[in-house]
């Protein structure tokens, strides 16, 4: 009997790269965008949001109490320890959002993000990574703006690494260089600026230079496909300002047992 050649693996991996650069947002196999609130509410964003994605994808909001629960349950012990050391509901939300894309893929989108344009302008045919690059300012020139992030598949090293540094950092109580860099943008484009290894598939949008939304990168200019600031957003001003202000006065971190025994002792 005749036995066929194993293929070639640089044919198998490129045969594979073709097939993954054909797999259209509305086949991903988490079709879900999950956001969060402190309780089960609504916004007209997310109806406005909801016409623009494909008919597959579903919204999940997570409440505080939801939020709470997800990490009481988690495998992962140091994860649980670092988010129930987190005071700061800002804080929790960030390190909610890389736990969720990390175990399930999917999509984050802030509370109050609206997409005008339809998903697949976002995220393009092929697309595995959705990153925005977050606009100068804020003490950095290299952060992720976290109010949109997109994943295809579980597990990407991405997350993972930035999940990884998050925990680290939260564990050894470091406040880093800017009320961002605990578990937020300016801890993400760290990992980013650091590893670009972890970032090479990905699909680079922007946070529009005078901030509140987020356009397309690319030759033909920056097109706006989203928008994360809305009128009511002077509810979440005085939340910004307290979390920043519990950043300056070192009051992010827990120094007692939080319920459920999960918190440290610092």
């Amino acid at each position: 009997s005749h036995h066929k050649p194993a293929p070639h693996p640089a044919r198998q991996e490129c045969a594979m790269h073709i097939l993954q650069a054909t797999i259209r947002v509305d086949q991903w196999p988490n079709p879900v965008v999950y956001r969060s609130a402190p309780t089960n509410a609504s916004h007209p964003a997310h109806a406005r949001t909801n016409k623009l994605l494909p008919t597959s994808w579903t919204t999940t909001l997570f409440t505080h109490d939801q939020l709470d629960a997800y990490f009481e349950n988690h495998h992962n012990q140091r994860l649980r320890k670092c988010y129930a050391s987190l005071r700061p509901w800002a804080y929790r939300a960030d390190l909610f959002r890389l736990a969720i894309l990390h175990d399930r893929g999917g999509i984050w989108m802030d509370f109050t993000t609206e997409l005008l344009r339809p998903l697949d302008v976002l995220l393009p045919s092929g697309a595995s990574l959705g990153l925005v690059r977050e606009r100068p300012g804020f003490g950095m020139d290299y952060g992720v703006f976290n109010a949109f992030l997109a994943v295809r598949e579980p597990r990407h090293p991405f997350f993972a690494a930035a999940l990884e540094r998050s925990v680290t950092v939260c564990l050894a109580r470091d406040y880093g260089s800017t009320p961002w860099s605990i578990t937020g943008p300016e801890l993400l484009g760290r990992v980013a600026r650091d590893a670009p290894r972890l970032v090479r598939d990905v699909t680079w949008l922007r946070h529009a230079p005078e901030g509140g939304a987020i356009e397309t990168t690319g030759e033909r200019g920056h097109k706006r496909v989203a928008i994360t600031k809305h009128s009511d957003i002077r509810r979440f001003i005085p939340l910004s300002n307290a979390y920043i202000g519990m950043w300056k006065s070192r009051t992010v971190f827990r120094h007692s047992k939080s319920k459920g025994g999960l918190g440290i002792r610092s």
